[in-house]
């Protein structure tokens, strides 16, 4: 199974998962074996700030933290960040694998934001949907959802680009810019709208598709159709 049907058909059958919070803790869905800390995640247990979180093969997790929810695909390794309180991310660090999330508006107006992170680019995001992936060659695909983002390389960090979206604005990143570019247009993929209204839902939002009634084409450039 390549890599792209395998992150679909996890993806999915997570979905049909039901939801394990219930039972204690903040883990929403589970499959496969999740690790926290070196420890074996369990259903009904907790994921914090400051937690470092790895996925196996054919596995996946769903959870919230304060006001930010996520899902973190197979083969994954994440550390998320603390901010102001145990309960407010700060950030997330992803060094393998990929990631779906939805962040709350974060207090402290337009110049607030929390920063993310793989070995290629770093981003500051405000209240937004996300999804990145790391890819095999270093490079870093990233689709800023809805909302509006910043992002730079690790390697350049004086260059950014700004991504601003109501309909899937997404990128390949590349480890150094080419050409006076640090990346280039990748149309959406290994992530459904169904997956972001999901995680939306969890923390009591709604994504921007749904507030409109409207959707774009996915061509990674993140319009509406007029």
């Amino acid at each position: 199974m390549t890599r792209r049907r395998e992150l679909i058909a996890t993806s999915l059958l997570l979905l049909t998962v039901p939801c394990t919070r219930a039972a204690g803790g903040n883990v929403v869905r589970l499959r496969g074996d999740v690790l926290v800390n070196g420890g074996r995640l369990y259903p009904d247990g907790w994921i914090q700030t400051g937690d470092t979180v790895e996925t196996g093969p054919a596995s996946a997790v769903v959870f919230t933290i304060g006001d930010t929810a996520l899902w973190m695909r197979p083969l994954t390794r994440m550390t998320v960040h603390r901010g102001y309180s145990i309960n407010a991310v700060s950030g997330l660090r992803m060094v393998t694998g990929a990631v779906l999330a939805v962040f709350g508006k974060l207090p402290g107006g337009r110049g607030a934001s929390r920063h993310l992170t793989t070995p290629t680019i770093t981003v500051g995001v405000r209240g937004t949907g996300i999804y990145m992936e790391h890819e095999r060659n270093d490079n870093t695909y990233f689709c800023n959802c809805y909302g509006e983002v910043d992002v730079s390389l690790n390697n350049a960090p004086g260059v950014r680009e700004r991504l601003e979206a109501q309909y899937h604005a997404s990128r390949t990143f590349f480890t150094e810019p080419r050409r006076g570019m640090i990346s280039e247009l990748t149309p959406p993929k290994n992530h459904e709208d169904q997956e972001l209204e999901f995680l939306a839902s969890l923390i009591g939002q709604r994504t921007a598709w749904q507030i409109t009634g409207q959707r774009g084409p996915k061509d990674g450039r993140g319009q509406f159709y007029r």
